[in-house]
């Protein structure tokens, strides 16, 4: 999130990033692979309005990736515009995420909303999400702990998410949530994002399920692309 906070825009010589609360928008954006300059992604040109919840799909996992960290404003190769909310309104998950050392309130509260987001709230998330072994194995909210040493890649990510139901962005965009979940936890947390009214796109992997989801973007392996609808977890076309 700080990243995303000093990242400079543009971010490189040819894709600008501008911030617009209420929509995520590509303009023209290719993606390069360095040091060739390979395209990843040719032209890509969609708007996804606040409450379409978005599926990245395709062959093209390294397109995919790159799309992830160039909203992000950290891809700096290729050309294009992207619109999306700011630091506030907008936020990432990879698909290892990352967790400083630090107290459990500190892991899960911004900077800034500890004032407004009460342990009630946190506790009642803990249990919603089965983490309350987590709770009582790190010594409770305020004990120091190495999270990477302390948790499983699983529970560092459910940790990840509840950060981002406690923060409640606009937007949320996440990588490949599935290498680390079940996909009924990933079902699980995805409509919380709903419940919660947090668009969401999600980077995808192969048979990855369409529920939960409005609409599909299909990045080809030679980086073509295609955009449809889904209506009752069945692409239309």
């Amino acid at each position: 999130m700080e990243a995303v906070e000093h990242s400079p825009s543009p971010t490189g010589p040819g894709i600008e990033i501008a911030e617009e609360d209420g929509r995520v928008g590509y303009e023209g954006l290719t993606l390069l692979a360095p040091p060739d300059g390979r395209p990843l992604l040719k032209d890509l040109s969609v708007t996804i309005p606040s409450g379409i919840r978005v599926l990245i799909a395709g062959p093209n996992v390294a397109a995919k990736v790159a799309l992830f960290r160039a909203t992000a404003g950290i891809w700096t190769s290729g050309e294009g515009r992207i619109v999306r909310p700011g630091a506030d309104g907008m936020l990432w998950l990879a698909e290892r995420p990352y967790l400083p050392p630090g107290t459990l309130r500190e892991l899960l509260v911004r900077a800034g909303q500890d004032r407004v987001i009460t342990d009630d709230r946190i506790l009642s998330l803990l249990r919603e999400l089965n983490l309350e072994p987590v709770l009582a194995r790190v010594g409770g909210l305020d004990r120091e702990q190495d999270w990477d040493a302390m948790l499983s890649l699983g529970e560092q990510q459910l940790l990840a998410f509840l950060q981002i139901l406690l923060a409640a962005p606009r937007f949320v965009f996440l990588d490949r949530p599935g290498t680390a979940l079940s996909s009924e936890q990933v079902g699980q947390m995805l409509k919380r994002l709903s419940d919660n009214s947090i668009s969401y796109l999600t980077v995808g992997e192969a048979g990855e399920s369409l529920n939960g989801y409005d609409a599909v973007l299909n990045i080809a392996d030679a980086g073509g692309w295609t955009w449809k609808t889904i209506k009752a977890g069945q692409i239309e076309e």
